[in-house]
């Protein structure tokens, strides 16, 4: 067996605790966490709307950002899907505000490997066959020539919502 296997979760490796190998509550809370640090920063006119929009497209309860309850509580734990769609609802939160949110590297990172699995094929023509890497993040995905942007460059256009990062060349 190859020597990083062992390194893998649930594998061979020193037994320990490893159930939360996908557990995405951590990252979700986060994600709202920034969401709510938006919302607070917004003028006080919109900040309801713009939270109950929020809630609404992330697909969490709506007295989650005003009471301080975990959106984990509302039907299940979350998936990597429930993960994503959080991830581009703060996206957009953070386009209506003007600004660019800090969201930590392995959020983005598991996103976009979730991503370029289901990418659509104006996106995937662009990067087929070629290793993405984030700047900013300490992750990789795919196998190539490296083709180079920040996390939030890379996620943004796997949706759709960018072209590829300026200055680096596609095959």
């Amino acid at each position: 067996m190859a020597d990083f296997l062992n390194d893998l979760p649930l594998s061979s490796r020193r037994r320990r605790d490893e159930s939360t190998v996908g557990d995405r509550r951590a990252q979700v809370d986060a994600l709202v966490q920034t969401a709510r640090e938006l919302i607070d920063s917004a003028p006080l006119a919109q900040r309801e709307s713009l939270a109950t929009a929020f809630l609404t497209s992330a697909g969490l309860e709506v007295d989650a950002l005003v009471a301080g309850h975990s959106p984990r509580a509302t039907t299940h734990e979350p998936s990597i899907r429930d993960l994503d769609r959080t991830l581009y609802t703060l996206l957009d939160l953070a386009e209506a505000l003007d600004t660019d949110p800090e969201i930590d590297g392995l959020t983005t990172g598991a996103v976009a490997l979730y991503r370029s699995g289901r990418v659509r094929y104006p996106q995937k023509a662009v990067v087929h066959g070629s290793t993405l890497r984030a700047t900013d993040a300490d992750w990789q995905i795919g196998y190539g020539p490296v083709l180079e942007g920040t996390a939030l460059e890379i996620v943004r256009f796997f949706d759709g919502r960018g072209t590829w990062p300026a200055g680096t060349t596609p095959r």
